[in-house]
């Protein structure tokens, strides 16, 4: 396998590159493919992140959702607090983010989005939330599209 992946990237790329220390074009370009699949895993590890808090605040869990399409959890505080349980969805996401981080450089900026997004929805502070998200999802695959060209 790991000669498959040589002789791919001394197809996509000049040998300069290929000798160089960073991450290539052929590796952000397979990265512009699996983006999509990582943001998906990462919303299922964030609705993980809200089961864990729940479960270590003893919150109630009502729901669970997992769909291809939608992953939700509702929990129902009675009285408790649902600070934690908000807090660690975005910090596994963002956990979720940080070793590609040391990879991809741009990626420090999503994993960044994640934890102030946790800090947002711990808050309920809405529009902060939604600014994260964009940067997170649309502007990170953005950036993976731009190095890849």
């Amino acid at each position: 396998m790991k000669e498959k992946w040589i002789a791919f990237r001394q197809r996509w790329e000049s040998e300069e590159e290929l000798l160089s220390t960073g991450p290539s074009k052929s590796e952000y370009f397979s990265l512009t493919i699996i983006y999509a699949f990582l943001y998906l895993a990462s919303g299922l590890i964030h609705e993980i992140g809200h089961v864990v808090g729940a479960l270590l605040s003893e919150t109630p869990i009502i729901t669970f959702v997992f769909t291809p399409t939608v992953f939700a959890v509702n929990v129902n505080s009675f009285g408790k607090s649902l600070t934690f349980a908000r807090l660690l969805g975005g910090l596994f996401q963002g956990a979720f983010f940080l070793p590609l981080s040391r990879r991809y450089r741009f990626m420090y900026l999503v994993t960044f989005s994640c934890f102030v997004y946790a800090v947002a929805e711990a808050i309920g502070f809405q529009t902060l939330m939604m600014l994260c998200a964009f940067i997170s999802e649309i502007v990170g695959n953005l950036i993976v599209i731009y190095l890849a060209y």
